[in-house]
């Protein structure tokens, strides 16, 4: 099992909920800063969701996206990944009964295989981390990046075929509290 928790390169955190700077091991050097989500990124975040669609999100998704982030991204810890100061990525979480979820978690088709997705994902892990304690944390993805999630220690515990639209699965993931 790989150790999600940041090391190498130095990522920084920008206004919001933390002044603290994470550390995320990339495989190519970037400019990158994470920020606090705000509505001056709501087109840039709209903007990935569209270049994901339609393997890695469904259509209908679309608009379930839209109206979180005019209403709960604010409020919840959601957070960007911008690389030279443009918006590349974006994700959060929720907590909920003793454990958390990942939210809404994507890198702009261009920019996959980057290291961008794994930044992402270290940070917000790390962010439950010392925020919430070492819960278990839950996501549900699809097929297409169950492997990705796999490879941060990720397990998978259900699958529901076609469970987004045809062709799209659903696929229920966590990783597991430690002690």
């Amino acid at each position: 099992m790989n150790d999600v928790q940041p090391e190498n390169q130095r990522v920084h955190f920008i206004g919001g909920r933390s002044s603290a700077t994470r550390p995320a091991k990339l495989g190519v050097s970037l400019n990158m800063n994470i920020a606090a989500y705000s509505n001056e990124y709501f087109d840039g975040c709209m903007e990935i969701f569209d270049s994901n669609m339609p393997k890695y999100f469904a259509e209908w998704e679309r608009e379930k996206f839209s109206t979180f982030l005019s209403t709960y991204a604010i409020q919840d810890p959601f957070f960007l990944l911008l690389n030279r100061g443009k918006v590349v990525g974006c994700g959060g979480y929720e907590v909920n009964q003793g454990s958390a979820e990942l939210t809404w978690g994507m890198v702009h088709s261009s920019q996959h295989r980057n290291g961008f997705g794994a930044t992402l994902l270290k940070y917000r892990v790390g962010h439950i981390y010392s925020n919430v304690g070492r819960v278990q944390i839950k996501v549900e993805t699809s097929q297409h990046t169950e492997e990705f999630f796999k490879r941060y220690g990720f397990e998978t515990i259900g699958k529901v075929n076609s469970g987004y639209c045809p062709g799209l699965h659903q696929v229920q993931m966590l990783l597991g509290a430690k002690s």
